[in-house]
């Protein structure tokens, strides 16, 4: 159809014609009722021309395969024999998928790494924070403490009894915690489209900070159990 419109007398085969940047282009085929684009072309699709024209591209992506050991041997010979063949060329870079792959996920690797460092720095602020606060109950309570020693109350009670208050304590501030960050994750989720929290990775979570907050209380605890009986009459 397109040969039809430029030349209606025919004889369109060795004719030349024109590209949008004046380029001459000479016809050296005809093809009957070629399909183009229909969708840029919807009352035109017959009216097609091919160009047979290289690709232009700003860079190729060669992969080679080569035997276990030979890598390095592979890759310069391979720079060479390009270079050879197209000496314009210019190999912007030239390594392994194994070297590709470690610096594809390096970005990756460095935000877990950094997010990690942050969350074991978080989890010992938090011990400090528990271990302070436990340090603070026995200290403010030491006449509590001998009282309940003097009417019979046994080292392992006392340490049970301040274990019981951390794991209460601990209990409802992890409790709040959960629900907040299900809060803001679902809150996310809706306006950025992120992924919805795991249950899995929260649980997880929430039984390491437990643990390690019961085991931050241990020592003040233990030390609250080593008050002696007569610390309560000396109080009075």
């Amino acid at each position: 159809a397109l040969a039809r419109a430029l030349f209606p007398r025919g004889n369109a085969l060795g004719r030349t014609i024109y590209d949008a940047a004046s380029d001459p282009l000479t016809i050296i085929g005809i093809t009957r009722n070629f399909v183009g684009d229909v969708y840029e072309f919807q009352h035109h699709v017959f009216d097609t021309a091919l160009l047979p024209t290289p690709p232009r591209v700003g860079f190729y992506a060669l992969l080679v395969r080569t035997q276990s050991g030979r890598r390095e041997a592979v890759l310069r010979a391979a720079q060479r024999h390009i270079g050879a063949a197209h000496p314009l060329a210019v190999i912007n870079k030239a390594t392994t998928l194994a070297a590709a792959k470690r610096e594809f996920e390096a970005n990756n690797r460095n935000m877990a790494l950094f997010l990690t460092t942050v969350t074991v720095l978080m989890l010992a602020v938090c011990c400090l924070g528990v271990f302070g606060l436990a340090t603070f109950n026995v200290s403010s309570r030491t006449r509590q403490i001998g009282t309940r020693r003097a009417v019979g109350a046994r080292k392992r009670d006392i340490v049970a009894h301040f274990m019981m208050e951390n794991a209460l304590i601990l209990t409802a501030g992890t409790l709040l915690g959960s629900l907040l960050a299900l809060a803001v994750g679902d809150w996310l989720t809706v306006h950025y489209a992120l992924p919805r929290l795991n249950l899995a990775d929260l649980s997880a979570g929430v039984g390491t900070l437990w643990i390690v907050g019961q085991l931050a209380a241990w020592q003040p605890a233990r030390r609250a159990a080593r008050i002696p009986p007569s610390v309560a009459t000396r109080t009075i």
